[in-house]
C-alpha cells in the first residue's frame, strides 16, 4: 500500500515493457539480438486508450533509452524517474490488470502470477508462449523483397526459430516494428473481450500454419505445448485474406 501510494496508482494498472537498446548497451556485445528492440513512442496511442478508459500505466524497466512523453497523472514511467526497486518490480507485474509490450525477462513476473500479457513487436515468432491461454500476440513483420512475407514463408523459411540476429539477414529478411494502430488495436482487443477468444475461425488459421510440433535444435525437446494464446483478431486478418 505504501508502494501505491509513493507512486501515486490508484485503481488498477496495466504495466508496460518495452525492451530498447538501452539495457545491454553496458552489458557487453548484445547487438545480435537487437532485433527484439522496439521504439517507445509507438506505444503512445495504446498509453492514451489505457488512460481513457481509467486505467493507470506504469511503464517498466530497469534502464531505458529514453522516456514516454505523456504527462497525465495515470501515466508513470517508472523505468525513467528512478522509483524502481525489485520490490515494485514484482509486485506491479504480479499484481497488474495485464501486461503489454515486448517479450523480455520482465514479462516473466505476470506470466508467473497468470496475468494476462498483450504480446507486441514479438521475433522470434516460434518463441512464443502458445499455451498461454491469458495472452494475446502480434509479431514484427518479415520482409523479403520489398513484401511482408505470409505465415507459411516465414514458418518455411525457419525464420520463425532465428535467435541470432544476423540470420535473418543471411536469409534477405528484415523485421518491420508493428505501428501505432496495430499496438492500439492489439490492446483494446484485450481490454474488449478477455477472457473470451472470439474469431475462432480465424484462429484456427493461424493454428492450421503454426507448427506446434517444432523441436527445439537446441535440446531436441518441443518447442511447444497445447495452443491457447490467441492473436489479435485485427492484426491477422492482414495475414488471412
Amino acid at each position: 500500500k505504501r508502494l501505491l501510494k509513493k507512486l501515486g496508482i490508484k485503481g488498477k494498472w496495466v504495466c508496460l515493457m518495452v525492451r530498447d537498446d538501452q539495457y545491454l548497451k553496458d552489458r557487453g556485445p548484445y547487438d545480435y539480438h537487437d532485433y527484439r528492440d522496439s521504439v517507445i513512442d509507438a506505444y503512445s496511442s495504446a498509453v492514451l486508450e489505457l488512460i481513457d478508459r481509467g486505467y493507470t500505466v506504469v511503464r517498466m524497466g530497469v534502464k531505458v533509452g529514453k522516456p514516454l512523453k505523456i504527462i497525465h497523472p495515470r501515466f508513470i514511467d517508472y523505468a525513467w524517474n528512478n522509483s524502481r526497486t525489485e520490490f515494485a518490480d514484482l509486485y506491479l507485474g504480479a499484481k497488474c490488470e495485464f501486461a503489454v509490450g515486448t517479450a523480455c525477462g520482465f514479462m516473466s513476473i505476470p506470466q508467473a502470477f497468470d496475468r494476462p500479457i498483450v504480446f507486441v513487436n514479438h521475433a522470434p515468432l516460434e518463441y512464443t508462449p502458445v499455451s498461454n491461454q491469458k495472452a494475446l500476440l502480434i509479431w514484427k513483420h518479415h520482409v523479403k523483397d520489398g513484401k511482408r512475407m505470409s505465415l507459411k514463408e516465414i514458418f518455411d523459411s525457419q525464420a520463425g526459430q532465428i535467435t541470432y540476429g544476423p540470420n535473418f539477414a543471411k536469409l534477405g529478411i528484415t523485421l518491420e516494428d508493428n505501428t501505432y494502430l496495430e499496438i492500439l488495436e492489439a490492446v483494446v482487443e484485450m481490454c474488449d473481450n478477455y477472457p473470451n477468444v472470439p474469431w475462432k475461425a480465424l484462429q484456427k488459421e493461424f493454428w492450421d500454419v503454426f507448427p506446434i510440433h517444432s523441436i527445439s535444435p537446441y535440446n531436441a525437446r518441443p518447442l511447444h505445448g497445447k495452443p491457447g494464446m490467441r492473436i489479435g483478431k485485427e492484426f491477422l486478418k492482414g495475414y488471412c485474406d
